[in-house]
């Protein structure tokens, strides 16, 4: 199952980020400070196109997302004794993408 959890305008440290939260974990642009990173212990994940990266060369928060998608990131993040993550993640994602159309402050809108 993937949950989601939104903390606007909060900012914490990688260190805080794997010490706090529990395994499984993924941050996403700017929730934890600094550059993209990926630690298999946990397993957690930043992804992150804001800070300490070059803006020009770094590939958006969903780039990056979509990329380790395609490279296992689900099956890599899917707890023992659930059901395929890698099939059953990608709906979730786009379940609660639709679903983010009442949290216009997010700045997600639906086209």
């Amino acid at each position: 199952m993937i949950r989601f959890y939104l903390e606007p305008r909060t900012v914490i440290t990688w260190e805080d980020f794997i010490n706090s939260k529990s395994n499984f974990s993924i941050a996403l642009d700017g929730y934890v400070k600094g550059p993209p990173r990926f630690s298999i212990q946990g397993p957690y994940a930043n992804f992150n196109h804001h800070e300490g990266v070059a803006r020009i060369a770094t590939r958006s928060t969903c780039a990056q997302v979509y990329f380790y998608i395609r490279l296992g990131l689900l099956d890599t993040f899917q707890k023992k004794g659930e059901p395929n993550a890698g099939a059953n993640g990608w709906k979730h994602l786009q379940h609660v993408e639709k679903r983010n159309e009442s949290y216009p402050s997010l700045g997600v809108r639906q086209n």
